[in-house]
Protein backbone atom coordinates (compact mmCIF):
# COMPACT_ATOMS: atom_id res chain seq x y z
CA UNK A 1 0.00 0.00 0.00
CA UNK A 2 2.65 2.28 0.54
CA UNK A 3 3.05 2.56 -3.09
CA UNK A 4 0.10 3.18 -4.22
CA UNK A 5 -0.38 6.66 -3.11
CA UNK A 6 3.27 8.07 -4.71
CA UNK A 7 2.28 6.09 -7.74
CA UNK A 8 -1.19 7.84 -8.15
CA UNK A 9 0.15 11.24 -7.57
CA UNK A 10 3.02 10.55 -10.15
CA UNK A 11 -0.06 9.18 -12.64
CA UNK A 12 -2.08 12.20 -12.07
CA UNK A 13 0.63 14.49 -13.01
CA UNK A 14 1.98 15.41 -8.96
CA UNK A 15 -1.30 16.83 -8.50
CA UNK A 16 -2.24 17.57 -5.32
CA UNK A 17 -5.03 16.10 -3.41
CA UNK A 18 -6.52 15.10 -0.12
CA UNK A 19 -7.21 11.21 1.07
CA UNK A 20 -8.11 9.20 3.61
CA UNK A 21 -8.56 5.70 3.84
CA UNK A 22 -9.02 3.07 5.89
CA UNK A 23 -8.53 -1.26 5.53
CA UNK A 24 -11.13 -3.80 6.13
CA UNK A 25 -10.34 -7.90 6.16
CA UNK A 26 -13.01 -10.10 3.98
CA UNK A 27 -14.77 -12.73 5.66
CA UNK A 28 -12.09 -15.18 3.25
CA UNK A 29 -9.05 -13.12 4.65
CA UNK A 30 -8.39 -11.00 1.95
CA UNK A 31 -7.61 -6.95 2.68
CA UNK A 32 -9.18 -3.80 1.27
CA UNK A 33 -9.31 -0.50 1.30
CA UNK A 34 -12.02 1.84 1.49
CA UNK A 35 -10.80 5.50 0.74
CA UNK A 36 -12.29 9.27 -0.05
CA UNK A 37 -9.97 11.62 -2.24
CA UNK A 38 -11.48 15.10 -2.71
CA UNK A 39 -10.85 15.59 -6.18
CA UNK A 40 -12.12 13.39 -9.43
CA UNK A 41 -9.54 10.77 -9.99
CA UNK A 42 -10.02 8.69 -13.64
CA UNK A 43 -10.44 5.09 -12.64
CA UNK A 44 -7.81 4.34 -15.12
CA UNK A 45 -5.66 6.34 -12.66
CA UNK A 46 -6.75 4.05 -9.96
CA UNK A 47 -6.10 0.66 -12.24
CA UNK A 48 -2.84 1.88 -13.25
CA UNK A 49 -1.70 2.82 -9.75
CA UNK A 50 -2.96 -0.36 -7.85
CA UNK A 51 0.19 -2.65 -8.47
CA UNK A 52 2.48 -3.95 -6.86
CA UNK A 53 6.41 -3.51 -6.85
CA UNK A 54 6.25 -6.17 -9.96
CA UNK A 55 3.98 -4.71 -11.42
CA UNK A 56 1.19 -7.28 -10.38
CA UNK A 57 -2.17 -6.13 -10.14
CA UNK A 58 -3.36 -5.90 -6.25
CA UNK A 59 -7.18 -7.19 -7.76
CA UNK A 60 -10.12 -4.95 -8.83
CA UNK A 61 -10.59 -1.42 -8.52
CA UNK A 62 -14.40 -0.70 -7.63
CA UNK A 63 -15.52 3.32 -7.51
CA UNK A 64 -18.55 4.36 -4.77
CA UNK A 65 -19.40 7.62 -5.65
CA UNK A 66 -20.95 9.36 -2.83
CA UNK A 67 -23.77 10.84 -4.83
CA UNK A 68 -27.02 10.56 -2.22
CA UNK A 69 -27.41 14.20 -1.80
CA UNK A 70 -29.89 16.40 -3.58
CA UNK A 71 -29.18 19.13 -6.18
CA UNK A 72 -27.39 22.01 -4.73
CA UNK A 73 -26.17 20.66 -2.10
CA UNK A 74 -22.84 22.93 -0.24
CA UNK A 75 -19.48 21.32 0.31
CA UNK A 76 -20.18 20.96 4.22
CA UNK A 77 -22.98 18.74 3.11
CA UNK A 78 -20.67 16.67 0.60
CA UNK A 79 -18.10 16.79 3.66
CA UNK A 80 -20.27 15.39 6.16
CA UNK A 81 -21.72 12.34 3.85
CA UNK A 82 -17.35 11.74 2.85
CA UNK A 83 -17.44 11.52 6.48
CA UNK A 84 -20.32 9.25 7.67
CA UNK A 85 -19.01 6.63 5.03
CA UNK A 86 -15.41 6.95 6.31
CA UNK A 87 -16.80 6.38 9.98
CA UNK A 88 -18.19 3.04 9.52
CA UNK A 89 -15.62 1.43 7.96
CA UNK A 90 -13.11 3.24 10.50
CA UNK A 91 -15.39 1.86 13.33
CA UNK A 92 -15.72 -1.20 11.85
CA UNK A 93 -11.70 -1.90 12.36
CA UNK A 94 -12.25 -1.15 15.79
CA UNK A 95 -14.79 -3.26 16.27
CA UNK A 96 -12.76 -6.27 14.69
CA UNK A 97 -9.87 -5.37 16.31
CA UNK A 98 -11.19 -4.98 20.09
CA UNK A 99 -9.57 -1.56 20.24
Amino acid sequence: MAEFWPALRATLNDAPFAYAHTWERHKSGAWHIHAAVNRYVPRSALVSSWVDRDGVSRGFVHIKRLSDLPVGSSKRDQARLAGRYLAKYLSKQLDDTGE
